[in-house]
Formats: structure tokens, sequence, C-alpha cells
């Protein structure tokens, strides 16, 4: 498993751009989850965090990929958030 933060560089995902595109993301942490296996590197999921919660808040937005999801990856993400 590795997990990776991901500067403001990626513009190859077509919803990081939207989400870019839209609103300041400067106050913002991204997170890459993947699996390796013998295939490779496979996208699992991600998350993002906001660098400074007032609120005291530790996801701002999670995604878990259909082909993972209900295997606890999701779960994980938030452990590793906090």
């Amino acid at each position: 498993m590795l997990l990776i933060e991901v500067g403001l560089k990626v513009t190859d995902a077509i919803s990081l751009l939207f989400f870019c595109s839209s609103y300041d993301v400067d106050v913002f942490l991204f997170y890459v989850m993947t699996k390796v296996d013998n295939h490779g590197c496979h996208l699992v999921g991600y998350f993002s965090k906001v660098k400074e919660s007032v609120e005291n808040y530790n996801v701002a937005c999670i995604l878990t990929l259909p082909p993972y999801q209900q295997q606890g990856y999701g779960k994980m993400m938030i452990q590793l958030s906090k």
C-alpha cells in the first residue's frame, strides 16, 4: 500500500482539474492511495484535507474507486488523515 502527498501539479485527473479551476486549492493537501501488485501501481482512491482547520476537521473530500470499495480502504484513508 502506498500513500502519497500530491502537490497541485497533478493535471491529468479530470476531477482535480475541475476542482482546481473552480476553487482556491492553496488551503488543501491532497493524498493519493495506490495498491502495488505484479502488474504495477493502481489508484485506489484519494482524499484531501484542509491545511489548517478551525473546526479540527481531518478530511475535506474522500473517494474510493468502485473496484476497491467495501474493502476497508475508505476507513484506512480516514485513519491515515488524522
